[in-house]
Order: C-alpha cells, then structure tokens, then sequence
C-alpha cells in the first residue's frame, strides 16, 4: 500500500518542485528561499502523516489528536482578541471538527484514509502552484489574498484525478476538494478577525499546525459521512 501511495506523493512533489522553479525568475530571493523551505517541510510533513495513516488508525489517530492538541494551543492564543460570543462559536466549531477528525481516524480503513489525505494534499499544494504560475482573479480578497481562482482551479483538476483510485471517486474527491476548502478558508476567517498572518510558528514556511492541517480539519467529516455515512 505504502509503494502505492508514494508512486502519487513522490512524482506530485517532483511536479511542484518543477513549477517552483518555473516561477521562481518572477519572484525576489527572500521569497525564493521562503518557498523553497515551505516545500522541504510540507514533503516532511506529508510523509509522516502517510506513514501514520499506513501503520493502522491507532498511529493516525495518537498524530491527529497531537495536531488537535497544538491546535487547540494556537486557537487559544488566536481568540485572545476576538469578542465572546464569536469566540464561543469558534471553539464549538473547533471541538466538533476535532471530534470528527478523531471519528475519522478510527472508522476509516488505511486506505480511505490514505486516499482522503491525498485528495487534500493534492488540493492544497497544486492549488498554491497552478495560482503561483496562473493566478490573476483572487478566489476570496478579504479572507485569504494569497487564493486565486485559478489556483483553485488547478487544485481540483488534481484533486478530481485522484477520484480515478480506489477507494475514491471523482464524486468524493470534489466533495472532500471544496470541504478542505472550506476548512482553509474558515481558518482565514479566524485569522483576520483576531488580526494574525498565522496561527503560529512551528512549521517554517507555514506558520502553525493550524495553518497546515485545517483544510484536513474541513475534509474529515466529509470523508466520514462518504466513506460510512452514505456507504
């Protein structure tokens, strides 16, 4: 299983390190090694939760509630600013999604937890290279600048191919594209109104756990209503 899912990780990253470095003339140093950097840690990061979901739901699931735990720390320090009763409905928000990111862990097979994973590593690292090499419309200004229509665009087209993998379906991998979407952008939106670039500095080039994982945050419930919820 594990050969089969880095026969997709391993040329998915080759393919972005590509783009990179086709975009790369465009852009100052500074930011030339920021993405750079970005692309070293998200291999890292991305192999590690691949090797967890391939060991079996125990090692995925100690990881994912060790990424809600340190959500929970920089989601604390985020809503220091905001007023209560948005706060309130944040960390509802923020327990439910963390309940079902741990229900997902335990009921899904390696293999529908691989493939949700992808789906959603797909969506986010062709999304920022299809928007860094195409992107001209902004997908949502006021949350998220960064987000282009075009990338996007070029995330889901990605995102879609994988619906051709079992267990997958091109059905599903929309459904779990536009929910890690979702997740990505409802994370914006707590950043902006507490008044933060990120949720914290862990991760060189990322920022916090939060800003990594809260697309997969978005994708869980989903995946766990398609998978065995809808059958």
């Amino acid at each position: 299983m594990i050969g089969q899912v880095l026969a997709l990780s391993l040329p998915a990253f080759a393919l972005g390190a590509c783009a990179l470095l086709a975009a790369s003339p465009r852009v100052e140093p500074a930011e030339r090694r920021r993405r750079w950097t970005k692309l070293g840690v998200y291999f890292a990061i991305v192999h590690l939760v691949l090797l967890a979901a391939a060991a079996g739901w125990q090692a995925f699931a100690a990881l994912m509630g060790l990424v809600w735990i340190l959500g929970t720390l920089e989601l604390r320090r985020a809503l220091r600013t905001m007023p209560r009763r948005g706060a309130l409905g944040v960390w509802a928000a923020y327990a439910l999604l963390g309940a079902c990111l741990l229900a997902f862990a335990r009921a899904c097979t390696p293999s529908e937890t691989l493939h949700t994973y992808l789906v959603v590593v797909f969506f986010d690292g062709f999304s920022q290279v299809a928007g860094q090499l195409f992107g001209r419309h902004r997908l949502a200004p006021r949350l998220s600048p960064g987000k282009t229509l075009e990338g996007a665009a070029g995330g889901l087209v990605f995102a879609l191919a994988l619906g051709f993998w079992p267990p997958g379906t091109p059905l599903g991998s929309l459904a779990l594209a536009l929910a890690a979407l979702a997740g990505d952008l409802a994370a914006s939106w707590v950043k902006r109104r507490s008044g933060l670039k990120d949720f914290g500095q862990l991760l060189p080039g990322h920022g916090g756990v939060l800003d990594r994982f809260d697309s997969l945050l978005g994708a869980a419930p989903v995946a766990l209503l398609w998978f065995h919820g809808f059958g």
